[in-house]
């Protein structure tokens, strides 16, 4: 580097340094697919460092697996993505270069980033007290000699100022700017602006300069100005925002980058893996997706949530447990053959989020099967094969997940493949399975849902809102009348309504109306399986409610004192009525009644009231008869 320097009893030494713009390589470009890359790989960082501040730069490419990164600078070699550097003395401009290796496939890429180096140099200037530092406190002479021993390569420099010292000369020494920082977001968004502020230690003050570098259009934007504001395009991924403060007397100058990314994605998310899974084989899937800055991982298999952007899944049954606690367990419903596996990609900055979904079609090599072609029916023999077992270490049978202990009706073969019911009972039904030792670790089979075919039993008809009916089922003339037929069986039984020996209806359901007497008559209903080929027949009367009317009262014409009488009280009533009799004050009841007159008088009189007792109706007949006695004299 050359040093302009300029020296005068007005001193002012500086110098200055150049820049020089970051170099980029792209690589290769390739495939989504596993593996792939390095490719655009870039450092990022500035172009020109300082003598003593300490300098990070980043090392990036896009690579699957992730690459590891080299970095030489003259002969010295580090290794990972960053690279730190502080120089402690005046050095030609640095060239750093980093070397992106896919570990998998052992492809590189090299890029190179030239850097400028300036000195962290004094700025030393000679001014009467009394004109420029009135309102500031002055430096010594001690405060000068320090600084300058500070700094040996000016020592000589220094040496000769001090002998020019004089009581009212003030020498004050300003370093180049320092503490440069950039404030602002860490995450863009697409057409949304945002400011970033550049801020540095400096004497008197700084300009500051900043260089905008966008990496989809390589290109190279210059602002001027302490805040700036950035509004990036939607193809953007990141910008690179270069800051440059320069001391406007010294004209020394330090530069710090930062690199926002452009929140974009989740795009494009897919699921890599296999589309048919077995129970008891352990398979891989991975989660891609098109996200920046990144993305979080969430998958869903089977109501469970895992995280991570791959997942190892052994396909296991329902409340299996893993064999190896490192990978992911799947919980397998036995009465589905496909699974959906879901990932949730979530954009760590913006929160946009995108699902992909991936159906797996399960299979198991194990299952329980009827061991013929008979259906399962009740009080009938039925068997059960554990079948594709392949010379068995052992077998264990589950019915509804619990072990089946054997029986005089229930027993197994020899060797544990058959399970045979003599004879089957309607209890039997449930879910059976066998779990499978073949010398690794134990599979669950496919479950087979036993459903024992029985009935009918106990048919009934039953009104609705009142409940089972009787013998006898009394109606009001021209009302409606909802009838249901039930009777215990499986499969689900038909049913037919036969009403006055005439077919009425096919269904589970029949509503009438009756509106006479004669309306009524028999009712049955009769429920098949055609599964077990059984029947069985709920029947019951339909009687209409009428009456009371038409009350009589049938018997002699005349009472005679000292004999017997009989009356008899009818009515037309349906159901039949109730009699009440009110005979000389005194009640009876009963549709016959006997008088007998005790003593002579002219007429007696008497009633009967008939009674509906389902609706509580009532009529009277009322009767006077004259009264004789052949053994009055009438004097």
């Amino acid at each position: 580097m050359v040093l302009l320097c300029t020296f005068s009893l007005s001193l002012l030494l500086t110098c200055l340094a150049g820049t020089l713009a970051s170099e980029r390589e792209q690589g290769r470009t390739s495939e989504e697919t596993t593996p792939y890359g390095p490719s655009f790989v870039k450092i990022s960082g500035v172009n020109t460092v300082t003598v003593e501040v300490p300098y990070g730069f980043q090392c990036s490419a896009n690579c699957f697996p992730a690459c590891t990164f080299t970095w030489t600078r003259g002969g010295l070699t580090t290794q990972g993505p960053e690279l730190n550097l502080q120089l402690k003395e005046q050095v030609p401009p640095q060239v750093l270069i980093c070397t992106a290796i896919n570990p998998t496939t052992g492809k590189s890429v090299t890029v190179r980033k030239t850097v400028n180096v300036t000195g962290r140099l004094l700025i030393i200037s000679f001014y009467q007290s009394k004109q420029i530092f009135r309102n500031h406190t002055m430096p010594t002479d001690v405060m000068l000699l320090s600084l300058c021993t500070a700094h040996a390569k000016f020592a000589e420099l220094c040496s000769t100022l001090s002998n020019l010292i004089q009581p009212t000369t003030i020498i004050y020494f300003l370093a180049g700017p320092s503490n440069i920082k950039i404030t602002g977001p860490d995450t863009l968004s697409s057409g949304v602006t945002s400011n970033f502020s550049c801020s540095a230690d400096c004497y008197p003050s700084c300009s500051y300069t900043w260089t905008i570098s966008s990496e989809a259009q390589s290109t190279v934007t210059t602002k001027y100005g302490q805040t700036i504001s950035v509004t990036p395009d939607s193809w953007e991924i990141a910008e690179e925002l270069i800051c440059e403060a320069q001391d406007t007397v010294s004209l020394l100058f330090i530069s710090t980058y930062v690199t926002p990314y452009v929140a974009r994605g989740p795009e494009a998310i897919l699921i890599t893996g296999s589309s048919s899974v077995t129970v008891g084989d352990t398979y891989n899937f991975v989660c891609l997706v098109d996200c920046t800055p990144s993305c979080t991982f969430t998958w869903t298999f089977n109501g469970k949530i895992f995280n991570g952007d791959e997942i190892q899944l052994p396909i296991f049954h329902k409340g299996d447990k893993p064999m190896v606690g490192s990978k992911l367990v799947v919980t397998v419903d036995e009465y589905r053959h496909n699974e959906a596996l879901t990932c949730e990609a979530k954009n760590v900055a913006s929160g946009v989020t995108a699902v992909s979904t991936k159906i797996l079609t399960v299979t198991d090599p194990i299952s329980v099967q009827p061991a013929s072609q008979n259906k399962p029916l009740a009080h009938q023999p039925f068997s059960l094969q554990c079948v594709g077992s392949q010379n068995p270490a052992s077998i264990l049978w589950l019915k509804n997940g619990l072990p089946i202990a054997v029986s005089g009706r229930v027993s197994l073969s020899p060797n544990n493949i058959t399970m045979s019911f003599s004879p089957l009972l309607q209890s039997d039904g449930g879910l059976y399975q066998c779990i499978v030792s073949q010398g690794g670790a134990p599979i669950k089979g496919v479950g087979y849902q036993l459903n024992v075919n029985y009935g009918p039993l106990q048919a009934v008809i039953i009104q609705s809102g009142k409940g089972p009916v009787g013998k006898v089922l009394y109606l009001l003339p021209g009302s409606k009348t909802d009838l249901q037929c039930s009777a215990l069986c499986y499969p689900t039984c038909t049913y037919t309504w036969i009403y006055e020996g005439r077919l009425a209806e096919m269904n589970a359901s029949f509503s009438l109306t009756p509106e006479t007497t004669m309306d009524g008559g028999p009712l049955s209903c009769v429920a098949y399986n055609s599964v077990t080929n059984d029947n069985s027949t709920a029947n019951t009367s339909v009687v209409l409610i009428d009456g009371p009317s038409n009350v009589t009262i049938s018997g002699p014409g005349a009472l005679e004192v000292g004999i017997k009488a009989s009356f008899k009280c009818i009515a037309q009533c349906s159901p039949s009525c109730s009699y009440t009799w009110s005979v000389y004050g005194r009640t009876m009841h009963g549709s016959v009644v006997d008088i007998t007159v005790n003593r002579y008088v002219a007429t007696e009189s008497f009633s009967c009231k008939a009674h509906n007792t389902i609706t509580g109706k009532t009529a009277t007949a009322n009767e006077t008869l004259s009264v004789t006695d052949s053994h009055w004299c009438g004097c």
